[in-house]
């Protein structure tokens, strides 16, 4: 039991701190990109 409350709690962290890294990068670099894929 105390491996899976470590994995889901590194797992939900690393999650979120792996979306806004990529928010922030797609922000940066891929804005282009992004409202393209809106149209």
């Amino acid at each position: 039991m105390h491996k899976t409350i470590l994995i889901e709690e590194i797992t939900i962290e690393n999650v979120t701190e792996k979306i806004n890294e990529k928010v922030q990068e797609m922000e940066k670099d891929g804005y282009q990109i992004k409202t393209m894929s809106f149209w």
